[in-house]
């Protein structure tokens, strides 16, 4: 079963602010997984990121955070 974002608010946890995501990320490296790939993320206080994968890809993007939707785009 798929959790939805309505399924966690009902849960009782927290929905982080837009100020909140941004305190959570600006200058952290963040360790993720998708599909068989491990990756880490660094997220530049400019809006910038840089990621690299376990199989040698190394990317670069931009990021925004939606305040009013309280949403990480990248």
């Amino acid at each position: 079963m798929e959790t939805t974002e309505t399924m966690v608010i009902e849960g009782g946890y927290h929905q982080l602010s837009g100020e909140e995501i941004k305190e959570k990320i600006v200058g952290k490296t963040i360790r993720g997984a998708y599909l068989s790939y491990i990756f880490v993320i660094f997220f530049a206080e400019d809006g910038t990121m840089e990621g690299k994968n376990n199989v040698g890809a190394h990317d670069f993007g931009k990021w925004s955070v939606d305040v009013k939707d309280k949403s990480l785009t990248g």
